[in-house]
């Protein structure tokens, strides 16, 4: 068919072709470009035997015309993201630079050159935050190079990636994206269950055994093993065209569940997600609201055969604060919902309530003289219940519990020496902890 149209650019540098990938296919439209220049080096330009139409095409499926320089990071300095990201391909120098390209993840997350080459060179840190953003109608010729292409969809609003990719906004939600765990790639369609997904599994499995020995030293009535779930997962469940997702983190879960005597795992997925306002997605802190953690200890109440209904319903109320995820994005102030504060019946009779540096070194010991609950809790767990911090579950628990003690070792992580407990027998034990502890650290 011949072509009937006809378009020009002004160039062929990187930010001219982005707007034409679509027109570029369409063997029916001719494109040209005022100048051959392929970036504002001297001398950097299309050769004049080569077919510009041709040449674009090729540039949106990855190839690259070789520089004889050998550029660095620091030569593309003044650049936009886009020609730098185009240079450093072109020197063969962008394979061992991928944190510089996430370090530019929120002005590339839209360009089809930057998927491409993450795909050729595997930058899979890179990769994985396209596919996360972008549908299958996205990508267009390209969908090919996408390992797997099931369950990828579309996310409204728009999607940034903190500098260091720890964490990510979408629309005005905030949420872990990587860290040490690599938590993103656990979620992802690409990733497959393998060895490292085992040897996991086992560990905890190993760390469930040995909080059920401890229970057993400590004479308990009743033990309990909560997973928090981390705010993108309620976020996943609850709208599954938010995020693409595997399974995997779900399937651990439920696998650990199976190590632990039965009726003694709590995952409050469907609960918490059934609380309509409760999961506080805007809030720019990793935890979840004190409506959430409210039902939680409600939950665990009943889990301990205890009665919650009788319990008094506590007040909520809003403060500003940045979060440990909003100020990754700069000054973000956001509501975080607490507790109302009220008379404090509870004394601290041991250790410190406030932060410890390390972690494993904060314990606390509540004892509450007017509780409504006269039994004994002991707690294992991680920030999710915190120090005492409102509206952390230790907060709570001190409230309405007579003892109420504190370790920071989720799931007994930790060796935990009896001697340092100030109780010989507990009625009751929590073993606590994050979600996206439970996942294996996710690799390429």
């Amino acid at each position: 068919m011949s072509k009937v149209a006809h378009i020009e650019c002004r160039s062929l540098m990187p930010d001219d072709l982005e707007e034409i990938f679509d027109l570029c296919w369409n063997e029916t439209i001719d494109v040209t470009t005022v100048n051959r220049d392929l970036s504002c080096l001297e001398n950097d330009s299309l050769a004049p035997e080569i077919n510009t139409h041709s040449y674009i095409q090729d540039y949106f499926l990855g190839k690259r015309c070789q520089l004889s320089l050998n550029l660095t990071t620091g030569d593309v300095v003044g650049y936009s993201p886009l020609q730098g990201l185009d240079l450093l391909h072109r020197s063969g120098t962008l394979s061992t630079n991928e944190a510089w390209v996430m370090n530019r993840m929120n002005a590339l997350i839209n360009s089809r050159r930057c998927f491409v080459i993450a795909c050729l060179t595997g930058l899979s840190r890179v990769i994985d935050c396209f596919i996360e953003v972008h549908a299958q109608e996205w990508f267009g010729p390209l969908w090919a190079l996408v390992p797997d292409q099931s369950n990828v969809c579309d996310i409204a609003g728009t999607y940034m990636i903190s500098p260091e990719g720890s964490a990510k906004k979408v629309s005005n939600s905030f949420f872990i994206h990587s860290g040490s765990n690599q938590w993103n790639r656990a979620w992802l369609p690409t990733t497959m269950w393998d060895k490292q997904w085992d040897t996991h599994l086992r560990n905890w499995q190993g760390m469930i055994n040995n909080c059920l020995k401890i229970a057993t030293k400590l004479k308990v009535k009743d033990m309990q093993f909560l997973f928090v779930p981390e705010k993108d997962t309620l976020a996943r469940i609850a709208n599954p065209k938010l995020f693409q997702s595997g399974f995997l983190p779900i399937l651990q879960i439920q696998k650990l569940t199976e190590t632990a005597p039965r009726n003694t795992v709590l995952f409050p997925l469907k609960e918490l997600i059934e609380q309509q306002g409760s999961v506080s997605l805007i809030g720019g802190d990793s935890h979840l609201s004190a409506n959430d953690y409210w039902t939680i200890f409600q939950l665990l109440l009943k889990k301990f055969g205890l009665k919650s209904d009788a319990l008094p319903m506590p007040g909520f109320q809003n403060i500003p604060q940045t979060g440990d995820l909003g100020g990754k994005f700069g000054s973000n102030t956001t509501d975080k919902q607490i507790f109302t504060e009220k008379e404090i019946k509870a004394e601290v009779v041991g250790g410190q309530s406030e932060l410890q540096i390390p972690l494993r070194d904060n314990y606390v010991h509540f004892e509450n003289k007017k509780a409504p609950i006269k039994k004994s809790l002991l707690i294992l767990g991680d920030s999710h219940s915190s120090t005492g911090a409102n509206p952390f579950l230790t907060y709570i628990a001190s409230q309405f519990f007579s003892h109420v003690e504190f370790f920071w070792n989720p799931f007994c992580i930790h060796a935990l020496p009896l001697n340092k407990c100030a109780l010989q027998s507990y009625d009751y034990i929590l073993f606590e902890t994050s979600q996206r502890f439970v996942v294996p650290a996710v690799r390429s």
